[in-house]
């Protein structure tokens, strides 16, 4: 039981007054995402109304079997050095989002697709926005976002939009495509380093079983 397990490592480790897991990072700031990384996601009704062009996806009623909707806090991070924290955000759903710093390429959101998924395909989604810097043009690309399979070593999928495409500084739907979910497969968000870009702003990713065809 990998979840037993999990819970037995962690409890160990404060038994033993384990502070820290590796040079600057806090071992209580790692124990939600281990936490993250063995707790299979179920479907549930989101605690937040998904984007409109999302609901008209969806039967109504049906939310419940077909979403599994994650915000921020179930994000796996890297917080080394400035590249991402979880901010106050008035635009995102739960008005919280992970901010990711413009100046670097690392994959510094990542959200591992361990979703019970029953077996049918998912489509993925990611809600994210930029900021760019202040009197810089509108010009480059924005963000990097994709999929990658840790066991075939595979890159599933990679995309980039362009600071032309997500320059009105609002949320954006991104649209992933439908995939057969691995628990051995993430999510991933990075900036570009584009000078032009403050930050990236990811405020949550949705998950939803594509309609079988009868």
């Amino acid at each position: 039981d990998i979840q037993a397990f999990t819970d037995d490592f962690i409890t160990t480790a404060q038994a033993f007054g384990i502070e820290e897991y590796r040079e600057g990072r806090f071992f209580s700031d790692y124990v939600p995402q281990l936490r993250a990384r063995v707790t299979l996601r179920s479907p549930a009704a989101p605690s937040v109304p998904l984007p409109l062009e999302l609901q008209r996806k969806v039967t109504p009623g049906s939310e419940a079997r077909n979403v599994v909707d994650s915000q921020q806090d179930e994000f796996r991070i890297s917080p080394e050095r400035h590249w991402v924290s979880l901010v106050d955000d008035a635009q995102a759903s739960d008005q919280k989002a992970a901010r990711i710093a413009g100046d670097h390429r690392q994959w510094s959101v990542q959200y591992p697709l361990n979703v019970d998924s029953g077996g049918d395909r998912w489509n993925l989604y990611v809600v994210a926005r930029i900021q760019t810097k202040v009197g810089a043009p509108k010009a480059g690309q924005a963000l990097d976002y994709g999929i990658y399979d840790t066991e075939k070593s595979l890159a599933v999928l990679d995309r980039s939009l362009s600071v032309t495409e997500l320059g009105d500084e609002q949320y954006h739907v991104l649209d992933l495509g439908a995939h057969s979910l691995a628990p051995d497969a993430y999510l991933w968000v990075a900036p570009t380093n584009n000078s032009n870009v403050e930050a990236v702003f990811v405020d949550r990713v949705i998950a939803m079983r594509e309609p079988q065809v009868p």
